[in-house]
């Protein structure tokens, strides 16, 4: 049982690696064809303010109010009530966040959409967030919060994880 998890374990990250690769491809490419005039990004410190704000909602039971203010490309791929039962799901199963630190703060471009897994990330500029949390339960998860610049010029979030 433990080698059949375990080799789980290591496919899930070997995708999420080549996903990765492909999205850090993509961002240098990006990079060296972006326009002159790009949209100027908020301050790293309200990213990091929104993202815990959101992180703290969906650990308290609120995901669906999280939805509700996510960008259009992120509803178009997930209902609100699926959002909701998945994300508190997780945050059920990891328990109660007793602390969370955020650790990283990235910017990538990506110069046409990536399709992986069924699912197509679209083109445009991302922020992500990454925190570590610790739990009443005694673990550790990583949480990341991806904004996405929305077509009307503002940064929404588009994705949640929680690993």
């Amino acid at each position: 049982m433990q080698t059949s998890s375990t080799f789980v374990s290591l496919r899930r990250s070997a995708r999420q690696l080549a996903l990765a690769a492909t999205m850090g491809a993509a961002a240098i490419s990006a990079q060296a064809q972006a326009p002159a005039q790009q949209q100027a990004a908020p301050s790293i410190d309200s990213f990091v303010s929104t993202a815990a704000s959101y992180l703290t909602a969906i650990s308290q039971g609120k995901a669906a109010d999280v939805w509700q203010n996510s960008s259009p490309e992120m509803q178009k791929s997930e209902t609100k009530k699926n959002f909701a039962k998945n994300i508190e799901a997780k945050y059920t199963e990891a328990g109660q966040i007793t602390a969370r630190e955020w650790i990283a703060v990235n910017r990538i471009v990506l110069a046409a959409p990536v399709k992986a897994d069924k699912v197509t990330t679209p083109a445009g500029q991302y922020i992500n967030v990454t925190f570590v949390a610790s739990t009443n339960k005694n673990r550790n998860i990583a949480e990341r919060v991806t904004f996405y610049l929305d077509k009307d010029g503002s940064w929404r979030p588009i994705g949640f994880v929680q690993q």
